[in-house]
């Protein structure tokens, strides 16, 4: 329960405050991932999926590292993006299932 409401508030923020700063020309994005493998938790993750990164219970069928990030943050970091109070979900379709 209190991941759900920290996921809600999160939204919830997101929303409100790209309403009060859009005026400024100030964008407020969210890129929510889902499991990415990082050097805290490689270990456990290489327990659990033995064929890290795959892993064929998500429908892009692998884990994310660092790095399949990268090209959402240079998109939400465009100069010109028409775009405020988003969530860009990026966690392999997992959300999905």
């Amino acid at each position: 329960p209190v991941y759900a409401a920290m996921k809600s508030a999160i939204n919830s923020l997101v929303k409100s405050q790209a309403t009060v700063w859009g005026k400024y020309n100030i964008k407020i994005n969210v890129i929510a991932p889902g499991t990415v493998a990082v050097d805290r938790n490689i270990v456990s993750l290489k327990k659990k999926y033995p064929e890290l990164p795959i892993d064929d219970s998500r429908p892009l069928g692998k884990i994310a590292f660092p790095e399949d990030l990268h090209s959402a943050f240079k998109f939400l970091l465009e100069k010109n993006l028409l775009m405020t109070g988003q969530i860009l979900v990026i966690d392999g379709g997992s959300s999905l299932v």
